[in-house]
């Protein structure tokens, strides 16, 4: 924080270990360390996996950056990581998503040569609003 937190220092330090213990255990070198696929993704939940896979990486760029740029590293219990290890497990993440998988498939509709051709969403079955511009209630949309 390089003392630019003033008053706030307790607090944002609190932050700093919770961010560093969340990105430690994105990396399994932390106490507790978030579950992996076989394949490497990182696995939290069964629903909606991918937003978390995609909200985890793109933070852990972030702090990639962050650390990068106040010349710092990431203290973990299993020993130190480098901003530059923070980015390539980011984009294995990405990697993975697009297609760099046991299955060689992309889960990015429309991505690569095997993506998902019949996806279960509203959002990917909905006539778009530029072909009818009527009101879609809550449980309308579905095609």
């Amino acid at each position: 924080m390089q003392g630019k937190a003033g008053r706030h220092t307790a607090v944002f330090q609190k932050f700093q270990q919770k961010a560093d213990f969340f990105m430690c255990s994105l990396l399994g070198k932390g106490s507790r360390n978030i579950q992996k696929t076989p394949g490497g993704l990182i696995f939290r939940q069964r629903w909606n996996n991918m937003q978390f896979v995609t909200s985890a990486s793109f933070l852990t760029t972030v702090y990639s950056d962050y650390l990068t740029s106040s010349r710092s590293y990431l203290r973990c219990s299993a020993g130190n990581v480098a901003p530059s290890q923070l980015l390539s497990f980011a984009k294995s993440q990405v990697d993975y998503i697009l297609g760099d998988n046991p299955r060689a498939t992309s889960y990015m509709v429309g991505y690569g040569n095997n993506f998902p051709q019949r996806v279960h969403h509203r959002g990917s079955s909905i006539v778009s609003y530029k072909v009818d511009r009527s009101f879609v209630t809550c449980r309308g949309g579905y095609a």
